[in-house]
């Protein structure tokens, strides 16, 4: 019988097809399945042909095999028109009764313990990958696809915590309590420590630093919003002033108000427990100058102590100009650089104190309203020394001077509130200070000079899929969307744990048929060049 040639057909080698001979054989979407299911069954034959003597069985007969498997298969692939990543074939490999047997192994609590669960039976599936490409020895193959499978098996956990936290979150109770009044961290700082690492590495990219830097301003600008509020609750009020010094003055005003009202009508007698404190405060001062001593106690008697007169009571309208007199005078002493004036600012809003428990102790009808003015006043009086640390920019009260002014308020013995974790505003302080930081992040003046830069002409020499994705990564900041990414983060539907735990052993399942997907997906060509 004559051979057959290419030229007999008025063609070339290079030019003629199999369509030329007829037509090519197609596979369907199940065929190719069952060949995914099949997958770990050859690759287990491979295996087993080259741990065993060639005198048993010819792993080159059973590697030629494979091969001829492997190129009928993309033959018939083609010929069905599929291209691309071959998501029928993956299926078959995950849904492999082989291969979920590997992935059924049991799934420890940690996060460390599934990841290493993923690495042994992601080198499991890697053991029962068919080899095709054999450039290199069969062992060479076999040690690759391990590592890829130890790799591959090792991170797949690690996504599916991430995807199974976003199907039921868990945030921490610091994040509930600021989310709880009305502060929106960013997405680092909701996710935790390590994603707000990440998140301030990324802070030092043009424009997506920016933009990152703005929301956490606008965090720390919530924290404030949220601390006049606080100080504001017990008399029914909110803040409704810009932050910073007009909302600390605010807060003072609506407070002084509140106790005005609740004076009126009133007869204030001092009772022993002020003169005690008196003494005490009086007592305090002996660390002042002479002429600080002198200048304090000249308005304690002309301000506090004249206006008694012989009955050694005040009237109502009088007590409310004695405070107003004694905060104002507080404010101007606290204000100044000279250490001496500020001792006595203190020292004068002690006094001021001292009066308004009083108030409280002789006036059992105003002792509930004014006992709600006072929580409020001993807020206030923490935000105002917070407001007036160094930090604070114009008044803007940031994690770490709120902070200091709560440890520095706090009035028990050796700081012991603090330790305990019970001094006043001592918990939302370390919530605070846990999820936002301890600073202010700043304007980002440099970065915006960089951003102008780049839209009046630099900006053309970006690639668009660098664009598109730092577009991408500032969208979670933007306002409103900040807000829904932490409300998405943080809120738990019924029915979530189910549904996280489901998905994570899903996952944990899936790695040995996902691996095996891998392995053959990191092998471009056949020898011959014929794509798998």
């Amino acid at each position: 019988m004559a051979e057959v040639r290419p030229e007999d057909f008025g063609g070339t080698p290079t030019s003629v097809k199999p369509e030329d001979f007829g037509a090519v054989p197609s596979s369907s979407v199940l065929e190719r399945i069952g060949t995914g299911i099949a997958d770990p069954i050859w690759g287990a034959g491979q295996l087993a042909a080259h741990l065993l003597p060639k005198a048993v069985i010819n792993s080159d007969i059973v590697d030629q095999m494979v091969k001829d498997r492997e190129t009928e298969y993309a033959q018939k692939r083609k010929g069905a028109g599929s291209e691309g990543v071959d998501w029928a074939r993956m299926g078959g490999n995950v849904v492999s009764p082989v291969n979920l047997a590997i992935g059924a192994a049991g799934m420890p609590v940690s996060l460390a313990g599934r990841m290493g669960v993923g690495a042994a039976t992601g080198l499991a599936g890697s053991l029962l990958s068919p080899v095709t490409d054999k450039t290199e020895s069969f062992a060479s193959e076999k040690t690759k696809q391990g590592i890829l499978g130890i790799a591959v098996g090792g991170a797949l956990p690690v996504a599916a915590a991430g995807v199974g936290r976003m199907i039921s979150p868990k945030p921490t109770e610091a994040v509930k309590d600021l989310m709880g009044k009305g502060i929106t961290p960013t997405l680092g700082e909701t996710l935790g420590p390590s994603a707000k690492i990440l998140e301030d590495k990324l802070m030092s990219l043009p424009i997506v630093g920016d933009v990152i830097g703005a929301a956490r301003r606008g965090s720390v600008q919530d924290m404030n919003r949220a601390l006049y509020n606080m100080a504001l609750e017990p008399i029914g009020e909110k803040s409704t002033s810009a932050i910073g010094r007009q909302g600390i003055d605010e807060v003072a005003t609506k407070l002084s108000s509140a106790y005005e009202t609740a004076l009126k009508g009133k007869t204030i007698t001092l009772d022993k427990q002020f003169y005690s404190e008196y003494r005490k405060i009086w007592d305090a001062t002996q660390v002042m100058s002479k002429d600080a001593r002198q200048q304090f106690r000249s308005i304690v008697m002309n301000k506090v102590m004249q206006p008694r007169g012989v009955s050694g009571s005040i009237d109502g309208e009088t007590m409310k100009a004695i405070d107003s007199q004694l905060g104002q005078f507080a404010k101007r002493f606290g204000k100044d650089q000279n250490i001496n004036n500020q001792m006595i600012g203190d020292s004068i809003e002690a006094i001021q104190d001292a009066l308004r428990a009083s108030v409280g102790r002789t006036n059992p009808d105003i002792r509930e309203a004014v006992g709600k003015i006072d929580q409020g006043w001993a807020i206030y009086t923490r935000l105002r020394n917070a407001a007036s640390r160094t930090g604070s920019k114009e008044g803007i009260i940031t994690p770490g001077t709120l902070n200091s002014a709560v440890t520095a308020l706090d009035q028990s013995v050796g700081k012991g509130a603090t330790a305990r974790g019970t001094a006043l505003m001592r918990q939302f302080t370390d919530h605070a200070t846990e999820v936002l930081g301890s600073g202010y992040p700043d304007s980002g003046t440099t970065g915006r000079a960089i951003m102008n830069l780049l839209l009046l002409g630099g900006g053309m020499y970006l690639h668009p899929s660098s664009v598109m994705l730092g577009g991408t990564a500032m969208l979670p900041y933007m306002p409103g969307l900040k807000w829904l990414t932490a409300k998405g983060l943080t809120a738990r539907p019924p029915g979530a744990d189910m549904a996280a735990q489901a998905f994570t052993k899903s996952v944990q399942n899936a790695v040995p048929g996902m691996v095996e997907s891998a392995n053959r997906q990191s092998i471009p060509t056949f020898p011959e060049g014929q794509p798998i």
